[in-house]
């Protein structure tokens, strides 16, 4: 018989695309420590463009993972965002 289906839980992981060794050794980092969880836990690692701030934020919008790491540059909102009442013309 099947084994009763138990629920795994996920783990989205979004690094920003960083060439250097510091990055390069987290993605490493990451992948040693996915394989070493229980299968019960997937985790899914993802590189992103980090020149695109948008790109994350819609990522972590859209993410139905159980847990999630975030690894990338701060940007500065546009002044609109900050603004308590900006003007529609002011945002694109």
């Amino acid at each position: 018989m099947p084994l009763p289906y138990a629920r795994k839980a996920r783990l989205d992981v979004l690094l920003a695309r960083l060439e250097t060794p510091f990055g390069l050794r987290l993605q490493q980092a990451f992948a040693r420590i996915a394989a070493t969880l229980d299968r019960s836990v997937v985790v899914h690692r993802s590189v992103l463009d980090q020149s695109d701030p948008r790109l994350f934020a819609r990522r972590v919008r859209e993410s139905a993972a159980d847990g999630l790491i975030l690894y990338c540059e701060e940007h500065t909102p546009p002044p609109c965002a900050r603004s308590p009442a900006p003007p529609r013309a002011a945002c694109p």
